[in-house]
């Protein structure tokens, strides 16, 4: 019995550095909680931001869809998270379905990549968590638009700068920011856009569009912004901007397109009613007037007449 006490006490005082042992023990990798054991999770690392009690995973340096797939197999203690960050990764080509396992982000951010797919439900854990999708500047050729409704929270979707060639409608009642710039769409389906009651901005700058279907943008009664600068668009039928359900003042970037026709037989009535179906025009006159030469409302005043005050004030 007392021998087996000192021996006891003899390995304490080595374990304690007190024995004149001069052996290294070499540190385990432990987590700072509560991010996942980083060994298990690498190449990826986990920050805890200790302020706002958030967690932010990023797996910029991950090899292939392979290696992300196998960081979510790893055991999550939390599986909420603020932010998923892949910045400039020259490896990942597409998002498999369900690749984050029960793992959700607040925001999603997979940027100047060369990604060219995300599957079906890729981003299905985070249906209920999501608030902003970046996947801009990638090479995305397919995007499940249709799963939009999906997503609860979703308030920012950018898809910018990818090799979109078609764009299915989409529904949310929550989605405010729409980037679907410098895409090759070349047309755009007239009920694209009808199911977003709560969009602000859509952006389809650089797209390549040819033509806009006649109320491509009516009753979007949230819509400020719609930027579709350098595109090839031609031809404008006056209903394309009906925009007389909408509450604030809209600003339509149509710079640098190739328009020699507006069509004002698309407005309702001819001599025409000049009501706020015309406040596109009114309120850039300089821009659109010269393409509306010889117009007249039904009681005889030219367009040129028309007071732009009077349209900001009641359209």
């Amino acid at each position: 019995m007392r021998t087996s006490f000192s021996l006891l006490v003899a390995l304490l005082f080595i374990l304690n550095g007190d024995g004149g042992s001069t052996a290294e023990v070499t540190p385990v990798t432990m987590p700072k909680r509560p991010c996942p054991i980083p060994d298990d999770i690498q190449p990826c690392v986990c920050v805890f931001d200790e302020d706002l009690y958030q967690l932010d995973l990023d797996c910029s340096a991950v090899l292939d869809e392979d290696d992300l797939y196998k960081v979510f197999q790893a055991t999550f203690p939390f599986k909420v998270f603020r932010k998923f960050t892949i910045y400039e990764n020259s490896h990942l080509n597409f998002l498999p379905s369900d690749v984050f396992g029960e793992v959700q982000f607040e925001e999603i951010s997979i940027t100047k990549g060369v990604l060219n797919e995300v599957q079906n439900e890729t981003f299905a854990s985070s249906y209920l968590t999501a608030v902003t999708i970046d996947l801009s500047s990638n090479h995305i050729e397919y995007f499940p638009f249709h799963e939009v409704s999906s997503f609860t929270l979703l308030e920012t979707l950018n898809i910018g700068f990818n090799n979109l060639t078609s764009i299915s409608p989409m529904t949310s009642p929550t989605l405010k920011l729409l980037y679907l710039n410098h895409n090759t769409l070349y047309h755009i389906a007239a009920n694209t856009f009808v199911e977003l009651p709560s969009v602000q901005e859509i952006h389809l700058a650089g797209t390549q569009l040819q033509e806009l279907k006649p109320e491509t943008f009516t009753g979007l009664q949230m819509l400020t912004v719609i930027n579709m600068e350098t595109n090839k668009l031609r031809n404008l039928a006056g209903g394309t901007f009906n925009l007389s359900s909408v509450q604030a003042a809209v600003s339509i970037d149509l710079t640098n397109n190739l328009i020699n026709t507006v069509n004002i037989g698309a407005f309702t009535g001819n001599p025409l009613d000049c009501g706020c179906d015309l406040e596109w025009v009114v309120l850039n006159q300089s821009r659109w007037l010269p393409y509306l030469y010889g117009a007249i409302c039904y009681d005889g005043i030219t367009l040129q007449e028309l007071d732009p005050t009077f349209y900001i004030n009641y359209c």
